[in-house]
């Protein structure tokens, strides 16, 4: 499947790219362009390959096959990835994984910045408690904190919304939202491509091929 983007730069190429587990053929996908301004819903059903192809998008994941091309500039930037389960550790408070996150990304202390970020997330009165005692609603909330902190330009989610109430989704959805005119790149995988308000594009898998979505903005 051919993805160019009309005149819109291209920041992500996978050529001939197939991925196997075990063995078993995952992914086969001829050609992939994600292009500057892009939000895509990844859809898929469970186990239909949406996961590792966050990845290998992500330089995450390793390929058997074919090549990937990111624009220079973009592996410059700071990628956010928030993985589908797990992502701090369980042992820090939600605090120093924050504060962690930013060190390696060469960023102060979020106590010593600012971080619209965490607005409206409802972290404020957890930043002290350990990561492994936070609910599971919650633990989401925090690696999205984690991941928007790193001031990225290009984010990608894992279904961010799986385990979280309507309440939490709407400030998750909000702290996106507010993150959109400085992202080059927004990748958000969903089970269905209503829970990704305002993509412009949208990605099936189905038997490890991808197929765009007709009025998805293609």
């Amino acid at each position: 499947m051919s993805t160019a983007r009309g005149s819109a730069r291209e920041l992500i190429r996978l050529t001939g790219v197939k991925k196997r587990y075990g063995g078993q053929l995952i992914l086969s996908i001829p050609e992939f362009i994600v292009s500057q301004g892009d939000r895509i819903a990844l859809v898929g059903s469970n186990g239909s390959g949406k996961s590792t192809l966050l990845r290998i998008l992500g330089g995450i994941a390793p390929i058997q096959e074919g090549e990937i091309w990111w624009a220079d500039d973009l592996q410059q930037e700071a990628l956010g990835y928030v993985p589908q389960g797990g992502g701090l550790y369980g042992e820090l408070s939600v605090r120093d994984n924050l504060d962690l996150r930013r060190r390696l990304y060469g960023l102060p202390p979020a106590e010593q910045a600012h971080t619209p970020f965490m607005a409206g997330l409802g972290l404020a009165p957890l930043l002290e408690k350990p990561f492994s005692e936070l609910s599971g609603g919650f633990q989401r909330v925090a690696v999205l904190a984690s991941a928007l902190g790193v001031n990225p330009t290009w984010l990608f989610l894992d279904e961010p919304f799986a385990g979280v109430d309507e309440a939490k989704a709407e400030a998750v959805s909000r702290a996106v939202q507010r993150l959109t005119d400085r992202l080059r790149i927004l990748v958000v995988t969903a089970q269905v491509e209503d829970a990704v308000p305002g993509a412009n594009r949208v990605v099936e898998i189905v038997d490890g091929r991808l197929h765009e979505r007709a009025g998805g903005g293609a």
